[in-house]
């Protein structure tokens, strides 16, 4: 991990953001469900965000639909 990521939202925050690259990856590769697997990573990430939580939540949750 990097450094800079003491805190928990930051944390949540890069967890976000790798993950939403990842999943994007699995879903162009036809991996459905790591796919999912990681849109609820995106989802539980995204509660631990600070006021941003919520637009992770929104953006997360418009993707997970599409799963």
């Amino acid at each position: 991990m990097q450094d800079g990521y003491t805190r928990p939202q930051e944390a949540a925050r890069y967890i976000v953001e790798i993950c939403t690259e990842l999943r994007e990856i699995a879903h162009t590769a036809g991996l459905s469900f790591l796919a999912h697997l990681l849109s609820m990573v995106i989802l539980q990430a995204g509660r631990h965000c600070s006021s941003e939580g919520q637009e992770f939540r929104k953006t997360s949750e418009a993707a997970h639909s599409n799963d």
